[in-house]
């Protein structure tokens, strides 16, 4: 069930087809550069992921921050929400808090950045298991790589042609 909030936001915005953009110009990836400050507040296949050796898909160790000591980077295709290179039969339950420290960009079928906005808070479409307040990703990825709730609609927060 879409809480309220997802509802009112998709309901602002056009589906990404609706875009009138050349091929070479459609977005078809987001693509989220994520500090994880607290990988202990995710769960993975159902065990709370550890702080200090990760378990979680598509973290890696940050080197020189303060702020974050792991990073998960997600590429999802727009349309169906499905993470790229996601391990079948896996299931997380992200639950980050990345405040306005993010990366995303919108790619085109070839992976080439069709926008990058970095430092900005976290978008609506990574924050669908509940109201992040723009400071968390909240989303569920499930076992065949879907993202539970995917609304394609509220990428565009990010990507406005």
């Amino acid at each position: 069930m879409h809480t309220p909030y997802q509802k009112q936001l998709a309901a602002m915005v056009k589906t990404m087809s609706d875009i009138p953009v050349s091929n070479k110009d459609q977005p078809v990836f987001l693509k989220a550069v994520l500090p994880v400050r607290h990988p202990q507040n995710s769960r993975f296949n159902g065990e709370w992921d550890d702080e200090h050796n990760p378990k979680m898909p598509m973290v890696t160790k940050r080197v020189g921050s303060d702020f974050a000591k792991h990073t998960m980077t997600l590429v999802v295709d727009i349309e169906s929400g499905k993470v790229q290179d996601w391990n079948e039969g896996d299931v997380a339950e992200l639950n980050n808090k990345v405040v306005d420290m993010g990366i995303y960009s919108i790619l085109n079928k070839d992976g080439d950045a069709l926008v990058v906005t970095e430092n900005h808070y976290v978008p609506a479409a990574l924050q669908l298991d509940d109201d992040g307040y723009d400071d968390y990703v909240r989303i569920t990825i499930e076992e065949e790589g879907y993202i539970r709730e995917w609304y394609p609609a509220l990428v565009q927060q990010i990507y406005k042609p």
